[in-house]
């Protein structure tokens, strides 16, 4: 079989799910993965403790030391603060994901399920003109890309310069 390489989903899911998740907890991921790749991260269930700005039991994702999501409340009921059918990807290539809960859940709540993988950078189709990878002919592939030149120059040793 030929074709790009299949990356695996990964899962990130509340404590104890699909029981109630305990109170008074925090829980941190670290999800990286290698250069030339983004994180790409989504709910398939959400039920945490509603409250006003996230403020008692949240899951929060950051990256680059900037928040991308905050997120609680209960899909089933549709508050604004879930995550739906949102997907959140990451800038560079890792982002982190905080579970915190409280010291009181008056319901039982069963918390999350997430997945997240690895997606590839297209280097040569997110460039600005002024901020161009190579000088002539920019060719992506998975995890990485190359430069090349138009007939009768050459690539120079930076791997991006062209002369003639």
């Amino acid at each position: 079989l030929s074709g790009p390489p299949q990356l695996a989903l990964f899962l990130l899911q509340s404590p104890n799910f699909p029981e109630p998740y305990p109170q008074e907890m925090e829980l941190h991921w670290n999800i990286s993965v290698p250069n030339g790749f983004k994180v790409k991260l989504y709910f398939s269930y959400f039920d945490l403790e509603p409250s006003y700005l996230c403020e008692y039991d949240f899951i929060k994702v950051e990256a680059e030391g900037e928040v991308l999501a905050l997120f609680c409340g209960r899909e089933a009921s549709d508050t604004e603060a879930v995550p739906a059918q949102q997907v959140i990807t990451s800038p560079k290539n890792s982002l982190s994901v905080l579970f915190s809960s409280d010291f009181s859940n008056e319901e039982r709540y069963l918390g999350f399920i997430a997945h997240y993988s690895a997606v590839d950078v297209d280097e040569c189709s997110n460039r600005m003109d002024e901020d161009l990878l190579c000088d002539h002919f920019c060719h992506n592939y998975i995890g990485g890309y190359y430069c090349s030149c138009r007939y009768g120059y050459l690539l120079h040793s930076d791997n991006r310069t062209c002369r003639g």
